[in-house]
């Protein structure tokens, strides 16, 4: 999420009912130092350094479809519409974003982070 460049979070969603909750820190928010005193880093670096990028570490998006009769072409479609342009990448390096944060979950990322739960109807 642009306004927490350092906080992992997981959202999920089945029809109208919607997730959202803390999932820790991205590896890429602390110094190598810092990363090399967690077993599970240490165990794995190798496997998060294949998908390290020089810009945003190992920050990253994954969604997932599941469904019948999904348009793929016009999924991806909608999804690049949603890609921040160069002005707003150009924000997010200088901290705009930082000040402007409405959504429902703590900035704190613990494991125990409470989770924020919608049921909205989503039509």
């Amino acid at each position: 999420m642009a306004s927490r460049p350092d906080q992992a979070i997981n959202w999920s969603q089945a029809g109208g009912s919607l997730k959202a909750e803390g999932a820790g820190v991205w590896w890429a928010s602390m110094p190598l130092s810092e990363r090399m005193t967690f077993s599970n880093f240490v165990e794995f670096q190798e496997v998060i350094e294949e998908r390290w990028t020089r810009a945003y570490g190992d920050r990253l998006n994954e969604l997932v479809f599941i469904g019948i009769g999904l348009n793929e072409t016009e999924i991806r479609i909608e999804l690049d519409s949603c890609l921040c342009t160069s002005n707003e990448l150009m924000d997010l390096q200088d901290g705009f974003f930082s000040s402007n944060d409405p959504f429902p979950i703590p900035r704190t990322a613990t494991s125990s982070s409470p989770t924020a739960i919608f049921n909205e109807n989503l039509n």
